[in-house]
């Protein structure tokens, strides 16, 4: 990191476990630097952890951390400054930005018709698909879910192809459901932002007879 450079620290998800981002200080001198405190300047939305390490001999590496607070979605950004016995770089300050991003939501999945026999047409249709940030809506997959688990991405879940957006919902016409089980079928739909984050999955349950 270059002293008053920019660092970009990702994108985080709304509510998930506490994110934590850490940052390796070096002494590159030949002699040994002592530390003091990790401060924040200005900014907010994030806390800092102080070095593990006040002296660092001459090759000695520490780490320090910030934690993004997630509990709102929103860019954080700040300025934090690292002081020390560098009569170079005292303080040594650096500007952080960073985003906790809302996942996707889709409200319910419809399918249509719910029974139907071989042969016949499936239309699924993902109602109300939003972002809680006011973000696009990238695109919408529909899933047959085979294994039941209600999840999606394994060797037993088979994509039945992307909806076309219409309105706040995203519809996918003409699903051939030839080779389907007679019964109850699982059928799931997850939506993704921009930032290629991904809704908790919707389902409906489609029966062939």
């Amino acid at each position: 990191i270059d002293k008053n450079g920019q660092v970009d620290v990702g994108v985080f998800s709304l509510h998930d476990q506490a994110p934590k981002v850490e940052f390796t200080i070096t002494n590159d001198g030949e002699q040994v630097l002592s530390l003091g405190d990790v401060t924040i300047v200005s900014g907010d939305g994030f806390e800092v952890t102080q070095p593990i390490s006040k002296l660092l001999a001459p090759g000695d590496e520490t780490t320090f951390s910030i934690i993004p607070d997630n509990s709102e979605s929103g860019i954080f950004t700040g300025t934090l400054s690292i002081a020390s016995g560098d009569p170079n770089d005292n303080p040594f300050e650096f500007y952080i930005t960073g985003r906790i991003n809302a996942r996707p939501v889709i409200d319910k999945l419809i399918a249509t018709p719910d029974h139907l026999h071989y042969g016949k047409p499936l239309t699924l249709t993902a109602k109300v698909v939003s972002d809680p940030d006011g973000d696009p809506i990238s695109f919408v997959k529909f899933y047959h879910d085979l294994n039941g688990d209600g999840w999606t991405g394994g060797d037993d879940d088979v994509l039945l192809g992307s909806g076309t957006k219409s309105g706040d919902d995203w519809q996918k016409d003409g699903v051939d459901i030839s080779g389907w089980k007679l019964g109850n079928n699982l059928v799931l739909a997850r939506a993704w932002d921009g930032y290629d984050w991904t809704s908790p999955a919707a389902s409906t349950t489609v029966e062939v007879v």
